[in-house]
């Protein structure tokens, strides 16, 4: 019944629903591991050094892998078949843990699960650029924001209910931490059958033209060339200004959970919900605004909503009241994620869109390798509270940057962004 009222559907619609239902699976098992594995990490014996490793490591990581990979994936025949092989392989690292963890030594078991979600984000971030440029040849421009807000909003709905059951099996079912590393390694699993999903509907997906590159940039001189897009590096480096001080406050929030407010894996799940009911209901509203002010300027009320929310985090008392702080960390989050997407997409040219958004996304990794130590550095010197309170008014110093440098607005292929 599903398939024939899917088949009835039109080309539009048919690629709507497949990309939603791509993004919700990918979602789902970013957020797990991005989630739960900080509280492995402590499980496994971490301290604070490898969960901040554990936010950094892969950006190095990527960082010098990501934009050389990107030239095989943009000099091939079929990106759509390349990228789908991609996906595949990301899923596959999620069984290292199940099967190499037990043989380590356990006093090397946490930094070698930070290594293998390291290395996991390599290929998922391979992955994330080539979609990226991908979106833009199976909907117009004018439905690029649509389908990103339809893809946030179920994700951010549905994904945190899972969360949620997952969280009560790892924190309610075990009786001691063998079996709580058993019901990981169970979900680990799940994870990577979620992974096949993935490849299937990403797989479905219909381009509405060619998606071959006519003309591809070669890797020498690819960097001259990309240096001669105004456009383009304009809204690199003030969004990078962004990154760098969002990315800062990762693991400064994980550590005031874990370290200051104790939580486990059922509250995590708890304020995942709360940021996904809200960012759920706030999508269309973001979606809308840059349908009217444009991705940009949206773009900078989200993060001066972020900064807010930040601050609000650092004077939470107890898990309660941070949970409900969530929900406005998912208003926020929700905003930035669609007129990040939308905006970086509009950007960037057409033709070998895949390197731009390559090198964007691995100076995106420069920042995240570096701005977690930043932190860590905050941290020592002060306390999780006052550092969180310093990240928030990095994080609004970066939406003033992105205000002035466009103040005037750029018109580009004949409409404002």
């Amino acid at each position: 019944m599903l398939a024939k009222t899917i088949n009835n559907l039109s080309v539009k619609n048919k690629n709507y629903f497949y990309f939603t239902m791509y993004g919700l699976f990918s979602q789902l098992v970013m957020t797990f591991y991005k989630q739960f594995g900080l509280k492995l990490i402590s499980r496994l014996g971490g301290n604070s050094f490898h969960i901040t490793l554990y936010t950094s490591l892969p950006g190095l990581f990527v960082m010098l892998t990501l934009f050389p990979f990107l030239f095989f994936i943009n000099k091939s025949h079929c990106i759509q078949k390349t990228t789908s092989y991609f996906i595949l392989i990301t899923r596959s690292f999620l069984l290292l843990p199940i099967f190499l963890i037990p043989i380590v030594p356990s006093q090397y078991r946490a930094i070698t699960f930070v290594i293998i979600i390291s290395l996991l984000r390599v290929t998922e971030e391979i992955t994330v650029a080539s979609v990226q440029s991908f979106t833009r040849d199976v909907f117009k421009e004018k439905n690029v924001s649509i389908a990103i807000s339809i893809r946030t909003k179920f994700s951010r709905l549905i994904t945190p209910f899972i969360i949620l059951l997952a969280g009560y099996i790892l924190n309610d079912l075990p009786t001691s931490e063998t079996e709580t590393f058993f019901y990981y390694k169970i979900l680990f699993f799940i994870c990577f059958l979620i992974g096949l999903l993935e490849f299937y509907f990403f797989r479905s997906l219909t381009p509405l033209n060619d998606n071959h590159i006519k003309k591809p940039l070669k890797f020498k001189g690819s960097l001259k060339e990309i240096s001669k897009d105004k456009v383009f590096l304009k809204y690199s480096i003030t969004t990078l200004c962004f990154y760098f001080a969002w990315q800062s406050g990762w693991p400064l929030v994980a550590i005031y959970q874990l370290d200051v407010l104790n939580t486990n894996e059922f509250w995590l799940s708890l304020s995942l919900i709360s940021g996904g009911l809200v960012a759920f209901f706030s999508t269309t509203l973001w979606s809308n605004t840059i349908q009217k002010i444009g991705s940009i300027n949206t773009l900078v009320f989200a993060i001066i909503a972020m900064s807010i929310n930040t601050i609000l985090i650092s004077l939470s008392p107890n898990l309660i009241v941070l949970t409900l702080f969530a929900g406005f960390s998912g208003f926020s989050t929700s905003g930035i994620a669609i007129s990040l997407t939308d905006a970086l997409i509009k950007h960037t040219p057409k033709n070998n869109r895949v390197i731009y958004i390559g090198l964007y996304n691995t100076c995106i990794n420069f920042t995240l390798a570096i701005s977690p130590i930043f932190s860590y550095f905050i941290l020592k010197l002060t306390s999780p509270s006052t550092a969180l309170q310093i990240n928030s008014l990095m994080r609004f110093s970066s939406a003033l940057i992105l205000f002035i440098a466009y103040r005037e607005k750029d018109k580009i292929k004949g409409k404002f962004n």
